[in-house]
């Protein structure tokens, strides 16, 4: 959002947003995708999510007419399993992952359909399918594609995919699973906006949670030590001793959740 802009101003802010590619509409519409920064910044993001939403922009514009019926259609991506692209609530959602294909790591997504949000429920999305990252764009098409043809009525794509179940999804992107070898199409394993080999080597930690894993860790081990040391007690049926680790072990575990709560956990 840019505020107090003058309306005498409104054709030259136009025009420095299509320089940038920032002059469409399309807020709180199919188009209007959430993503998170994904590997480009983050050292937690596995795959570079800001290229597959340019991707699936791109396919959005030369595939789809606007339609009211798809606009209630959320799409949303993560580079990784957390969920700062909010990919678990979307009705179309990809989360990162890596995994190897013709014996080459390659970047993948987690599809997750039939998540959504409403005013008295949230339902997250299931998880369907996992697929190579230059598939991504064709799994989103082809499960709008399915809805429009075969909805019934008013059904929105959260009803339509309670209705059909994971199953159909499933065998419907399933041919989407692999990819040519590597001599024929190198760019196929490789992320979005990357000339170079896919790899996770420069992982670590990111801009969510990642600063407090080691304090999270730290808790972890402390009650498995007290876990151990109240088990040794019991064995010597010393059950006096036995309560204060026993004690430990639910205060360190519990402050796991409630001693964090400043991180957004």
């Amino acid at each position: 959002m840019i505020p107090w802009v003058k309306e005498n101003a409104f054709g030259n802010l136009f025009t420095e947003l299509k320089k940038i590619n920032l002059h469409k509409a399309g807020t709180e519409e199919i188009r209007d995708i959430t993503c998170c920064p994904g590997s480009e910044t983050c050292n937690l993001g596995i795959t570079a999510s800001r290229g597959l939403v340019d991707s699936l922009n791109k396919d959005m514009e030369n595939g789809f007419k606007p339609s009211k019926d798809l606009d209630h259609i959320t799409i949303k991506a993560s580079g990784c399993p957390n969920s700062c692209g909010q990919h678990h609530i979307a009705s179309i959602g990809f989360h990162g992952g890596a995994k190897k294909l013709n014996g080459i790591l390659t970047p993948h997504y987690e599809i997750l359909l039939g998540g959504r949000v409403s005013e008295d429920k949230v339902v997250f999305g299931t998880s369907v399918i996992k697929i190579p990252a230059k598939n991504a764009p064709e799994a989103m098409k082809s499960s709008i594609n399915d809805y429009k043809n075969n909805k019934q009525g008013e059904e929105t794509f959260g009803e339509y995919f309670d209705r059909m179940g994971k199953s159909h999804f499933r065998a419907l992107l399933e041919p989407l699973k692999n990819l040519p070898d590597i001599e024929s199409s190198p760019k196929s394993y490789i992320d979005y906006g990357s000339t170079e080999k896919f790899s996770l080597e420069d992982r670590g930690q990111g801009e969510c949670a990642g600063p407090v894993t080691d304090m999270i860790t730290d808790r972890i081990t402390e009650a498995e030590r007290a876990h151990f040391q109240g088990k040794l007690s019991l064995k010597k049926t010393i059950h006096q001793r036995c309560r204060r680790p026993c004690s430990q072990e639910c205060y360190s575990l519990s402050s796991r959740s409630s001693g964090y709560r400043g991180y957004g956990f």
